[in-house]
């Protein structure tokens, strides 16, 4: 099975033209399913194209994609679990195992098995909240 990681995500991205869709990446990685059906999972929540998504559409989204349910007792603040706000580097390096729906101050990460998916990487972007999401397949 190929792994859905942000290179294959943003040749997608770019294939459709689409842009301000941090959210439909980190959705397609943390769960690993092809960017085509994060998106359209997305849009059936009401992200437009080229538009950006806020939590309640995140949650449906996750719940649809994935068959699990996720609400606002799903997401975890950084600054509860670690008592302050990390960076995605920082993030990776203290949950090495899973996978991760991450979110900054108006973006989408993902962090799978420890390693941040994204443009994000190596910047100092803080993580307020996260969602650990089980994988399909």
């Amino acid at each position: 099975m190929k792994t859905i990681n942000i290179s294959s995500c943003n040749l997608s991205s770019e294939a459709l033209q689409e842009t301000n869709d941090c959210a439909v990446k980190a959705l397609a990685i943390t769960l690993q399913i092809p960017y085509g059906l994060a998106h359209a999972h997305l849009r059936i929540v009401g992200r437009k194209n080229r538009g950006g998504v806020n939590g309640e559409m995140i949650l449906k989204a996750l719940t649809r994609a994935s068959g699990e349910v996720y609400s606002t007792n799903s997401v975890r603040t950084t600054r509860g679990v670690f008592g302050r706000h990390v960076t995605p580097r920082t993030f990776a390096q203290l949950m090495p195992k899973g996978h991760y729906f991450c979110i900054t101050r108006n973006h989408a990460i993902a962090v799978v098995d420890g390693v941040v998916e994204d443009w994000t990487a190596q910047r100092n972007h803080k993580v307020k909240a996260f969602i650990e999401v089980k994988a399909n397949g």
